[in-house]
């Protein structure tokens, strides 16, 4: 009896392009990873869009990876700082908890890429600070990626309901 694979990818339908209302609800540590450019310590920075998937009817989600460094050349300093609306002191570049942009609110402009495959992927092209006019959005139906179960059974559900902690969010924004 033959043993059949398939291609089982799911098809992933990007976030709209565009200028987007939006809220980080997670910071992911990549750990150190190797590329043709060398080793460096990254971070994936995950944003739920105020659009929806009409079909799932869930928040459309963008994911940009980050070399985790405050360096003023650094895309990550580049990001943070015109997500806040203000360069880093010489104090916070010594040390600044990414973790603080959770639950902050942000526009985020979305382009489409296309892959080998001919496939489209929603890449983040820049971040910068929310607009007091749009609603200032709040994580929805997200679990973080840490507090998940382990992540190889399967059994931690992204899209599972969770008890946001929003106590004090408002003093602690903007970061």
């Amino acid at each position: 009896m033959p043993i059949i694979a398939r291609d089982n990818s799911k098809a992933i339908r990007p976030a709209p392009e565009g200028l987007h209302n939006a809220v980080c609800c997670d910071v992911v540590d990549k750990g150190l990873q190797t590329s043709s450019f060398g080793t460096a310590h990254k971070v994936e920075l995950r944003w739920q869009l105020e659009a929806k998937d009409p079909e799932s009817g869930r928040r459309h989600m963008v994911i940009a990876w980050y070399t985790l460094s405050l360096n003023v050349k650094s895309n990550l300093s580049k990001l943070l700082e015109a997500w806040r609306g203000k360069a880093f002191t010489k104090e916070e570049r010594a040390g600044f908890d990414v973790d603080a942009v959770i639950g902050a609110p942000c526009q985020i402009q979305v382009n489409h890429q296309i892959d080998d495959e001919g496939g489209r992927r929603a890449r983040v092209q820049a971040v910068v600070q929310h607009n007091p006019k749009l609603e200032r959005l709040r994580v929805e139906n997200y679990v973080k990626v840490r507090d998940r179960a382990d992540e190889h059974d399967n059994g931690g559900d992204p899209f599972a309901p969770e008890a946001t902690d929003d106590v004090a969010l408002e003093e602690r924004l903007p970061f």
